[in-house]
């Protein structure tokens, strides 16, 4: 979909467990950076507009669950919301906030 993010990988929770740092990967903004990943996965849900979380049906329902409480616990204003996946039309309010590109 033109304007939406790319959706973050459920290698995300072996990205926080493994620790490494944005510069020991080779992804540091600038040379010493020793943010680690799961601190900027972390500051990527705080400061979102937006959380939807998707193909929630892939997951069992405590993982979903556990999932949704800790996205509301960093971020209460932006969600989440839940879409499982296509073809299930995505919930209004993603087109209403008018945070995507258009045309």
């Amino acid at each position: 979909m033109p304007g939406m993010p790319a959706p973050l990988p459920v290698t995300v929770l072996a990205e926080i467990s493994r620790g490494d740092t944005l510069d020991s990967r080779g992804a540091g903004v600038v040379p010493g950076d020793d943010r680690s990943i799961a601190d900027l996965l972390v500051d990527q849900v705080e400061f979102a507009d937006v959380v939807l979380l998707t193909k929630t049906d892939l997951v069992s329902d405590t993982l979903a669950g556990a999932t949704e409480a800790a996205v509301r616990r960093l971020n209460p204003v932006a969600g989440p919301d839940t879409w499982r996946r296509w073809p299930d039309p995505l919930p209004p309010w993603t087109v209403e906030t008018h945070l995507h590109a258009v045309g």
